[in-house]
């Protein structure tokens, strides 16, 4: 089987579900898309998603959107080193995880901080930006308590709720790394002293050697 999987360099969820296919070896064409000439908006690219996001698998004549989609079907088709549990509780909290992360953890940290910083418009509106970053707190918070009780976020075994959320994560720290973002004393940097738990759990991460093969081209350097 022949595997197409067309990302962009720097997106979340392409990232995750790059992290995800090479976690459980699974060999793909890689079809990298250019940002910056919009090729996710292109014509041809629109036939396959008419709404131009990424990632997007492409396996014969089956096309699957979003990412979360995507490491699920793949999880069917190579249950090998899986990432959806073993056993009905494992998948039902990894399940819950990837929920609360859809619906609590993600758009905090992505919508409310990291957009507004890459796209030049976090000065624009501070007070708003101070907004979003309690909400974000409140998400890091929890998140680094539940990291308290657990070497991942859905136990001691690195599962699909890892995957998804470390890019959003990670995006988060690189933004806030930003020069218009020191002004705005967000307070989440340097990361192992405001959530050392958080902290310990990218290292784990990082120490994947999945994790330097999927790493952003662009941040390189």
């Amino acid at each position: 089987m022949s595997y197409t999987l067309s990302w962009i360099s720097g997106c979340p969820n392409a990232w995750g579900t790059l992290f995800g296919m090479e976690i459980k070896g699974i060999s793909y064409e890689s079809d990298r898309l250019n940002a910056n000439t919009s090729d996710h908006n292109k014509a041809n690219y629109h036939f396959f998603d008419p709404l131009g996001k990424v990632p997007l698998l492409k396996d014969g004549d089956t096309i699957i959107c979003e990412s979360i989609a995507i490491l699920a079907y793949l999880e069917i088709k190579h249950p090998e080193k899986p990432l959806f549990g073993t056993n009905p509780k494992q998948t039902g909290i990894i399940w819950q995880r990837v929920f609360e992360i859809v619906n609590n953890f993600r758009d905090p940290l992505a919508n409310g901080i990291t957009q507004p910083l890459f796209k030049g418009q976090a000065l624009d509106e501070p007070k708003a930006m101070q907004v979003s970053a309690g909400k974000m707190h409140d998400v890091l918070q929890w998140v680094n308590n539940m990291l308290l009780l657990s070497t991942y976020l859905a136990g001691e075994t690195l599962s699909a709720a890892d995957v998804i959320y470390m890019p959003f994560v990670q995006s988060l720290l690189r933004a806030a790394n930003r020069d218009d973002a020191a002004s705005l004393n967000l307070g989440v940097l340097p990361i192992h002293k405001s959530y050392p738990n958080i902290a310990a759990w990218l290292n784990r991460i990082e120490d994947i050697s999945a994790y330097e093969k999927t790493y952003p081209p662009h941040w390189r350097g």
